[in-house]
C-alpha cells in the first residue's frame, strides 16, 4: 500500500511540475517597426495648433475685457505652440506604432501555448524643427510557452524579416550586454545581466550608472554631444531642444550559449538614453518631496504582454484591465 501511494505521489509531483514548466524561445533578428507622419499631417498638426489659439485668445478677450491680460495670456498660449506641436506629433506617432505592434502581438498569440511575449524595446526619433517626424522601432521578441513547441508551430511562428525562432534552454547563462555608444563608438563599462534577470525586470547598478554618466559629461564637455553649443546660447538652447542628443546610444547584443553573438542596436537613443542613465526632473522632484538621497533606480526598457485565453477573467477590475489593454500588457484570445 505505502508503494502504491508513494507512485502516485512521485507521479503527481511530476506532472504538476510539468505543468508549471515554461519553455523560451527568440527570433534570431529584431523585429523593425517604422512610424512616419506624411506632409498632410505635420501641416495638420502645426496649422491647427497654431490656428486654434484665436478662438481661445477671442474667447478670453470677451471674458475680460482687458487688452493687457489679452495680450499677455495671447503671449502665453502662442509661446507654448511649438511644445504643443511636438508633443502633439510624438503622440500621434506613438499612436501608429502602437497599431503596427499590436497587430503582430495578435498575430503571435494565436499561437496557442504562448502564455507571454517579451520585447526589449529600440526607439530612435527624428525630428523636424519642433515636429517629431518619425519614430524608428527595434526589438527583439522572446516568448514564453507552457510547452515544448513542435514542428508545426514553430512554422506558423516564423515571420518575414524575423526568422523561425530558436529555443533557449538555459536563461542563466544566455545574456544581452549593454553599453553606451557616442557617434557609434562605445565607452565605460559593460553590463551583463542574463535573460533571467532581465525578464525580472532588474534595476541597474550603480557602478554600471556612474560609469555610463561619466563618459556622458565627458563627452558633453568635448562637444561629442551637443555640438552646436557654439552657436550662440538661444539658438543652441532651440536647438537641443529638437535634437535630443541624437549622437548618444544605449547598445546592446544577445549572446546565447553555442550561438553567434546578434548585435541588437541601440535600445535607447537621445534623451531617452539620457534618461536610462541620469535622473529625470521628475525624479529628482519626487526625491525632493521624499527627502531621499538614495539615487533612483534605472531598469532596462523591456515590455512584457501576457496571453489570456478562453474564458480566463485575469487579474484586477474592469480600470485595471482596460488600462492593461491600452499599454499591451494583456491580450485577449477566444
Amino acid at each position: 500500500m505505502k508503494k502504491i501511494i508513494l507512485t502516485l505521489f512521485i507521479l503527481l509531483s511530476s506532472t504538476l511540475s510539468f505543468a508549471t514548466e515554461k519553455y523560451h524561445y527568440v527570433f534570431p533578428r529584431p523585429y523593425e517597426v517604422e512610424a512616419k507622419l506624411g506632409k498632410i499631417a505635420k501641416y495638420v498638426h502645426v496649422v491647427g495648433e497654431t490656428v486654434w489659439q484665436f478662438p481661445k485668445v477671442y474667447f478670453f478677450y470677451t471674458l475680460s475685457g482687458e487688452p493687457i491680460s489679452t495680450f499677455l495670456f495671447a503671449v502665453y498660449e502662442f509661446g507654448k505652440t511649438p511644445g504643443m506641436v511636438l508633443a502633439q506629433s510624438f503622440a500621434d506617432l506613438n499612436l501608429r506604432y502602437q497599431f503596427k505592434q499590436r497587430k503582430l502581438l495578435n498575430q503571435l498569440s494565436k499561437i496557442k501555448g504562448i502564455t507571454d511575449i517579451r520585447m526589449v524595446t529600440t526607439k530612435k526619433l527624428k525630428y523636424e524643427g519642433f515636429i517629431a517626424s518619425e519614430q524608428n522601432n527595434k526589438g527583439l521578441i522572446f516568448i514564453e510557452t507552457d510547452h515544448p513547441l513542435n514542428t508545426e508551430e514553430l512554422s506558423k511562428l516564423s515571420i518575414e524579416n524575423m526568422g523561425g525562432p530558436i529555443e533557449i534552454t538555459d536563461l542563466e547563462k544566455s545574456k544581452i550586454k549593454l553599453n553606451v555608444a557616442i557617434n557609434g563608438q562605445q565607452y565605460g563599462m559593460d553590463y551583463f545581466p542574463s535573460l533571467k534577470d532581465i525578464f525580472s525586470k532588474p534595476e541597474i547598478p550603480e557602478n554600471v550608472l556612474a560609469s555610463w554618466q561619466e563618459e556622458i559629461d565627458k563627452a558633453v564637455e568635448e562637444k561629442k554631444l551637443y555640438k552646436k553649443q557654439n552657436e550662440g546660447k538661444m539658438k543652441a538652447f532651440l536647438t537641443g531642444l529638437v535634437e535630443r542628443h541624437e549622437e548618444l546610444e544605449i547598445v546592446a547584443s544577445l549572446e546565447i550559449p553555442n550561438q553567434t553573438p546578434r548585435r541588437l542596436g541601440a535600445i535607447a537613443s537621445g534623451n531617452n538614453a539620457i534618461n536610462i542613465v541620469k535622473e529625470t526632473f521628475i525624479e529628482k522632484l519626487i526625491k525632493k518631496i521624499k527627502r531621499s538621497k538614495k539615487a533612483s533606480s534605472k531598469k532596462v526598457p523591456l515590455t512584457s504582454t501576457k496571453i489570456i485565453r478562453g474564458n480566463d477573467s485575469g487579474e484586477g477590475n474592469c480600470a485595471s484591465k482596460l488600462i492593461k489593454f491600452i499599454r499591451m500588457e494583456t491580450i485577449r484570445v477566444r
